[in-house]
């Protein structure tokens, strides 16, 4: 689909990857479906965050609502507990699958999740409601609607697709929590999916927002979104801190308020509204006055032009935390979100600290990234592809250091660490990059000899560290044959990871991908960094290398399954975890962490469960890559 093709090649091409993604669904709620009727469902009991499920299940529907361009929002009455003891995983399918149906049949307007909650004895009876403005349901078909296999009309699955298995799947699930399911709706006005849980609260950890500054109280926001609801959601919010808010509906009228001499401390604009959108009535206000303008837009439509005029942005649905952190850097610590951030990078370090570098790593996409990371530090390295190719390349070029990633095929990191360091008496400093950072990997990186360590996915920060702790040898021609062996030098300690990367056990790793977000916001500065670098097309050209090695891993990972070959399958999974973490895409890189640990255990149960999603979750990461960059 992203390579040239004819129309009539671009519209089978359309066909099949529709009709793919159909099956998949169909597949999924099946399988769903008959562990529900052989009696096989089983829930979780652990104490999670409620605000974090029903954040993370909406960042999943966000881009499709974005799509299509409608508002999703959501609000939580105070009265909520932020931490209750269930089945998290379950309690996400059931808010994913309702976020879907509403954003499916509504042409326009709004998804809006609501959630209360009472307390009834000693658990918590929390009511959640997905409200939309959709087509809406005919009155005769809402008591059936909760069947297997039943749909609104005989048309719906040409027209939507789908199953008729979702809703039934949601009602056992909420059954199960104790709780039940309901509908109310209007044909041509919208529909709303009410269902209950119950719930023991349970603790979690405090949030930043819970302490509100000083600086907050007081504060004056013009706020300027034409959707209702969202002006409201974000005006309550902000008022719970303290601050006065103004809102509107019209961007003209906030604009005559300014120019009749109302002052602001700062202003959040929405960036699509009809008669002037947030981009215009930022220039309008520029003009005006100098205060902090916010942009708040659907996820992936950050107008490249709009850099220059907004402070920060805010993405829709608004969570708390990120409206928070905005805030406090605007008001508090007087810094921009949205100006372009101080560069990781010292494009001066490879003149005045020159290296010659050779980057070893079989996963193609990952060599790219490290030469273009090098390159913004004024490094021009070279690659190899597994231990055998970097044994041949010091042969013939003289390297001062090497980025050897551990696990490689033919040779991995290292043996061929071993080899150079028995073999040769002047050899380059090693660094270790492997994406598993535990303490028996430290051990034997530095039992083979490796000079350093980095985690994936690489720090700008930790990567320039190690650099500058490269002494550079003089120049002398290449280090040729092997003299004589040498002793094995004595290796510094391995680095432990960067402040603030601790490692999960491998029980949490296995467990909790699925609570993680799509992409990791904050570890996609990598990408950022190449965008800004080469712009969309280096971007482009890395995701689509990403996504053919993704294709090639998982089929090599299927084909191992079924030969039961598990180092091979371990091996796989375990270049898809870093590859993936080291673009941001943490939820696959949790999965792939999952599957490494299976294969190393020999748990084929789990395994045929976490290579079933796989293919999945590759080709949602990629997809969630091209939006977030525009591709």
């Amino acid at each position: 689909m992203e390579t040239e093709l004819s129309t009539e090649q671009r519209d089978y091409a359309r066909t099949v990857r529709s009709s793919g993604e159909g099956l998949l669904s169909i597949i999924n709620d099946i399988l769903d479906f008959s562990k529900i009727e052989a009696g096989h469902l089983e829930l979780e009991h652990i104490a999670f965050d409620l605000f974090e499920c029903i954040e993370g299940a909406l960042e999943l529907v966000s881009t499709l609502a974005a799509n299509k361009g409608l508002e999703l929002a959501y609000s939580i009455d105070r009265d909520v507990p932020e931490g209750i003891v269930g089945d998290t995983t379950r309690l996400r399918q059931i808010l994913i699958n309702l976020f879907s149906n509403a954003i499916k049949f509504t042409p326009a307007g709004e998804v809006v999740l609501s959630v209360t909650s009472r307390q009834v004895e000693d658990k918590h009876e929390v009511r959640f409601a997905v409200r939309d403005s959709g087509i809406g349901i005919p009155a005769d078909r809402l008591e059936s609607l909760f069947s297997p296999f039943t749909q609104v009309d005989s048309s719906v699955t040409r027209r939507f697709g789908g199953t008729g298995l979702g809703l039934a799947i949601c009602k056992s699930f909420v059954e199960a929590m104790g709780g039940k399911i309901w509908v109310t709706s209007e044909v041509g006005k919208g529909t709303t999916f009410i269902f209950t849980i119950m719930a023991p609260s349970a603790q979690v950890p405090p949030r930043p927002y819970d302490q509100v500054p000083d600086a907050f109280r007081g504060k004056r926001m013009l706020l300027v979104d034409d959707n209702a609801t969202n002006r409201q959601l974000l005006a309550t919010r902000a008022q719970s801190w303290g601050f006065e808010v103004v809102p509107h509906e019209f961007p003209l009228q906030a604009l005559e308020m300014v120019r009749g001499g109302d002052r602001f401390d700062l202003a959040v604009l929405d960036i699509q509204m009809p008669e002037m959108d947030g981009l215009q009535l930022a220039r309008e206000l520029r003009k005006l006055v100098e205060m902090p303008l916010v942009a708040w837009t659907s996820l992936g439509r950050r107008e490249a032009d709009a850099m220059s005029l907004f402070h920060a942005y805010l993405h829709k649905p608004l969570r708390p935390a990120t409206l928070y952190e905005v805030l406090h850097q605007l008001l508090v610590q007087h810094t921009s979100t949205a100006i372009t951030p101080t560069s990781q990078y010292d494009a001066n370090m490879g003149k005045s600290h020159p290296l010659r570098i050779l980057v070893a790593d079989d996963l193609h996409v990952n060599v790219k990234m490290m030469l273009i990371i090098l390159q913004k530090m004024g490094y021009e390295a070279e690659s190899a592809a597994n231990g055998l190719e970097v044994l041949q390349a010091i042969e013939l070029s003289t390297y001062d250091v090497i980025l050897m990633d551990v696990n490689m095929p033919e040779m991995d990191g290292l043996e061929a660490t071993r080899r150079i360091v028995a073999e040769y008496e002047k050899r380059p400093r090693i660094i270790a990059l492997t994406a598993n950072v535990t303490v028996s990997e430290r051990e034997a990186c530095h039992e083979a000899g490796m000079d350093d360590f980095l985690a994936k996915p690489i720090q700008a920060t930790a990567l320039r560290e190690a650099l500058a702790r490269c002494p550079r040898r003089e120049d002398t021609g290449g280090l040729g044959t092997i003299a004589r062996p040498a002793q094995t030098p004595a290796a510094s300690a391995p680095t432990a990871p960067s402040a603030g990367r601790l490692v999960a056990p491998a029980s949490v790793l296995i467990s909790s991908w699925k609570e993680q977000p799509l992409l990791d916001q904050a570890s996609l500065g990598n990408l950022r960094d190449v965008h800004e670098f080469g712009g969309a097309e280096a971007v482009l050209d890395l995701i689509e290398t990403l996504e053919t090695e993704f294709v090639s891993l998982v089929a090599g990972i299927q084909q191992a399954q079924q030969s039961e070959d598990l180092a091979a399958l371990s091996l796989a999974a375990h270049t898809i975890k870093g590859s993936s973490a080291n673009f941001g895409a943490m939820r696959l890189s949790k999965l792939a962490a999952a599957l490494e640990r299976w294969a190393k255990e020999g748990d084929k149960n789990s395994i045929a469960d976490a290579v079933s999603h796989l293919p999945e979750e590759c080709s949602a990461a990629v997809a969630a890559f091209r939006g977030e960059f525009k591709l």
